[in-house]
C-alpha cells in the first residue's frame, strides 16, 4: 500500500464518528445507526417497543408483532455532505413474522495531494448493510423470538474493501395486562472484517430493555350532526391518548462501554407524537453515547412521517423517515 493512501485510510478509519456525522470506524457506524427517526427521536431506547419493519435495528422479535405490511425508508444527511439511507420491510403471517433492510451509506468525496503533489479526489467510504430476519409468537402468552442475519460490506478511498457476516438474536416479553414490556437483545455478533492489511471487530452489543404503555381514554361523543335538524350519525370511537416510557442498558462488548437510555413519547389520538430522550455512558466513553433527542411524528391513515434531532457533544444531527402501512 502506497503511503499517501496508507494515511488517507487511517484518518478515515480512526476518525470519530461525531466528527463526520455518520461515519466513524471502517463499516461499523452503519450497524449503530438509528434505522428510523421515531427511536432516534427517544435516545434510542427501543429494544422492548421496536415492532414491525424497525426491528430489525433493535430486538428481532418485534417482527413477529407487525400489525400488517409495512415498508420504512429514512435519510439522514451528516453535516459535511455524508448521507445515510435504508429501506426495510416487515409482515407477519400468524405467528409469525419476516422482514429485511438494507442500508447504505456514502462519506461523499475526499480531497487529497497524491505522491506527486497533485490534488485528486476520491470517494472516502462506502458502506452497504442487508439484512434479514424472521420471528414467531412462542406458546407462552406474550413472548415472542427472533434472529437475523448480517451482510455488511465496505469499501475505502475506492480501493480497499471488506466484507463480515453478523447476526442478532432477541426475545421480547409483553405482559399480560399491563402494559409492560420486556426485550434482552444481542447484535452484530460476527467475524471481524478486514481492510487492507488490518482488521475490525463488529460492534458487538448486548441490549436489556423495558417499555410501559399507559392509555388516556380520549373525550369526546361520538354522535355528529344536529340533533332535531339532521339525523345522528355514529362515528369511531377515537383512539386513546397514549404515554410511553422506555428504557434500554447497552454493553458494547469490543469496547467494553456501558450506556442507559431513556425516552418517552406522548401520543394524542394516535395522530400527532412528541418524543424525547436521552443517552449516558454509566462506564467508559465513546461516539454518540451521550446523546440529548427530541422528536415528532404524524400519521395520517397508513402513512406516518417522524422528524428526529440528536444534539450529540459535536453537532446535531437530523433524520427524517417515512413508514407505510398497507
Amino acid at each position: 500500500m502506497s503511503g499517501w493512501r496508507l494515511v488517507l485510510l487511517a484518518s478515515l478509519v480512526l476518525s470519530p464518528a461525531s466528527s463526520r456525522g455518520a461515519v466513524g470506524r471502517a463499516a461499523l457506524p452503519i450497524l449503530t445507526q438509528p434505522v428510523s427517526a421515531r427511536p432516534a427521536g427517544m435516545a434510542e431506547a427501543y429494544s422492548a417497543e421496536s415492532a414491525g419493519a424497525d426491528s430489525l435495528g433493535y430486538n428481532p422479535a418485534g417482527l413477529a408483532l407487525s400489525p400488517g405490511p409495512e415498508l420504512l425508508l429514512q435519510y439522514h444527511g451528516g453535516f459535511i455532505g455524508d448521507t445515510l439511507l435504508n429501506a426495510g420491510y416487515a409482515q407477519s403471517a400468524g405467528s409469525f413474522g419476516f422482514g429485511a433492510s438494507v442500508i447504505s451509506y456514502n462519506s461523499g468525496s475526499v480531497d487529497f495531494l497524491d505522491k506527486y503533489g497533485k490534488a485528486v479526489s476520491a470517494a472516502g467510504q462506502r458502506d452497504i448493510a442487508y439484512s434479514g430476519g424472521v420471528a414467531m409468537r412462542l406458546p407462552v402468552a406474550g413472548l415472542a423470538a427472533g434472529i437475523a442475519v448480517k451482510v455488511v460490506r465496505t469499501q475505502m478511498v475506492e480501493e480497499y474493501s471488506g466484507q463480515a457476516l453478523a447476526g442478532d438474536a432477541g426475545l421480547r416479553f409483553d405482559v399480560p395486562g399491563t402494559g409492560l414490556s420486556l426485550a434482552a437483545v444481542a447484535q452484530n455478533m460476527g467475524q471481524e472484517i478486514r481492510i487492507a492489511d488490518g482488521s475490525e471487530q463488529l460492534p458487538e452489543v448486548l441490549r436489556a430493555g423495558a417499555a410501559w404503555r399507559f392509555d388516556i381514554e380520549a373525550e369526546g361523543s361520538r354522535v355528529s350532526g344536529l340533533e332535531g335538524i339532521f339525523e345522528p350519525e355514529l362515528r369511531a370511537e377515537p383512539a386513546p391518548h397514549r404515554l410511553l416510557f422506555t428504557c434500554d442498558g447497552i454493553f458494547r462488548l469490543g469496547d467494553r462501554i456501558s450506556s442507559l437510555a431513556l425516552g418517552a413519547e406522548f401520543s394524542y389520538h394516535g395522530f400527532f407524537s412528541l418524543r424525547t430522550g436521552v443517552r449516558a455512558p454509566l462506564y467508559g466513553t465513546g461516539t454518540r453515547n451521550t446523546v440529548a433527542s427530541l422528536g415528532i411524528g404524524a400519521r395520517i391513515r397508513w402513512i406516518s412521517l417522524d422528524y428526529a434531532v440528536e444534539a450529540t457533544s459535536t453537532t446535531p444531527l437530523h433524520r427524517v423517515s417515512v413508514l407505510f402501512v398497507f
